[in-house]
């Protein structure tokens, strides 16, 4: 895990509970600690669909269109665990899918 990334307790308290913090950089989740099963697999989906991303727009930096492009397949590998590169068209399969 990166510094500065990771799960780290919240230091605030609402109605009493206490909250888990995952920050990623670009997304942020806070939860109870009761749903970290749950939660788990957004995470990991994040990660790795958010690297395929990354990737995906350096190797389209020469779209103009690459930024909305790669997002949007990015948001779809969230929901389904598969990258479709939108220039190649290659499928990246294995993502953990973040929403079964």
């Amino acid at each position: 895990m990166k510094s500065g990334r990771g799960t780290r307790p919240l230091p605030l308290r609402l109605g009493g509970l206490r909250f888990n913090v995952y920050d990623g950089g670009w997304i942020r989740f806070a939860y109870p600690p009761s749903v970290r099963e749950r939660v788990q697999p957004l995470i990991a989906s994040a990660e790795t669909c958010s690297e395929a991303i990354a990737h995906c727009k350096q190797d389209g930096s020469r779209h103009p269109d690459a930024d909305a492009k790669c997002t949007a397949a990015g948001q779809s590998c969230m929901k389904s665990g598969i990258f479709i590169g939108p220039y190649t068209n290659k499928v990246w399969r294995g993502f953990v899918k973040a929403f079964k």
